[in-house]
């Protein structure tokens, strides 16, 4: 019961009545005790955006419409701390409602396409690529070779798989994968006939000098079957080489077509483990 002011309203229930004016009741505080916001999924910046409005659970005993403000009101991945504040106009109540920030989206991860090169030794070749780097909306993300041998490795002959893997804070996964595929000396030989009945078709070699190229190309092949490499199979590749710098020294092939085959003739040979001469 009051003790002090008696017959009058005791508003905040401290024994003591409070000097109102009749003709307005006393005004109770608002109740935070039940506020709350929901847990939230961010945006492709990793934020969520929040504001009074998201603050549910508030109540006024009065009925008072309430101002209702939060602080951030920019909202990281994880637990938050959000600060709330209701107020009636006249009393104001605060609370700490912690809401939590989940990461839906996956990140993103590009792999260099298909790579094809020709074996430069019996052992494959090294092959350079730019190693794939996953992003996402929130930074934390980590990216890692799952399967392969990586860049700047020797690569066997034949065909690896390359497989890269990001994955972000909330364990959202993307992934891409490529192959390599390293061409043996019979593949890079087979490629090179390719490439003479290319200059042939284009009119830059005759049918007379793409045919003795064809024929030395042919009779390497054969013998490149046998294993190991018969000497004979290195003999037509040096052979091979030699008439095509002599059709540049011509002027039957740029200095840069005769480059390009010289270079893939070599291949082969070291790869068949050719020595000597032009290898």
């Amino acid at each position: 019961p009051a003790t002090v002011n008696p017959g009058q309203e005791d508003c905040d229930e401290d024994g003591i009545g409070d000097l109102c004016d009749p003709d307005y009741p006393c005004n109770y505080p608002p109740d935070c005790s039940n506020a709350a916001i929901t847990d939230r999924v961010c945006d492709e910046f990793c934020e969520v955006p929040i504001s009074g409005a998201d603050v549910t659970g508030l109540t006024d005993p009065d009925g008072d419409p309430l101002s209702v403000s939060v602080y951030p009101v920019n909202l990281s991945l994880g637990a938050n701390d959000v600060d709330v504040t209701a107020s009636d106009g006249l009393e104001e109540c605060q609370t700490l409602v912690v809401v939590k920030v989940t990461d839906e989206m996956s990140p993103a991860i590009a792999c260099p396409a298909d790579i094809t090169v020709e074996s430069t030794g019996a052992a494959g070749a090294t092959v350079a690529y730019p190693a794939p780097e996953g992003t996402d909306n929130c930074v934390g993300a980590a990216t890692v070779q799952t399967s392969g041998l990586g860049p700047d490795a020797l690569f066997p002959i034949g065909i690896t798989e390359e497989a890269w893997t990001v994955t972000d804070g909330s364990g959202n996964e993307a992934t891409c994968a490529f192959t390599v595929k390293v061409l043996s000396s019979k593949e890079v030989v087979s490629d090179l006939v390719s490439r003479i009945n290319d200059l042939f078709a284009s009119g830059i070699l005759s049918g007379l000098d793409a045919g003795s190229l064809i024929s030395s190309l042919t009779l390497a092949m054969d013998k490149l079957a046998a294993s190991p490499p018969l000497a004979p199979a290195c003999n037509q590749l040096s052979s091979f080489i030699k008439e095509v710098n002599k059709y540049v020294k011509a002027g039957k092939l740029t200095a840069v077509e005769g480059a390009g085959l010289e270079v893939s003739a070599l291949n082969a040979g070291r790869t068949a483990v050719c020595s000597g001469g032009s290898y």
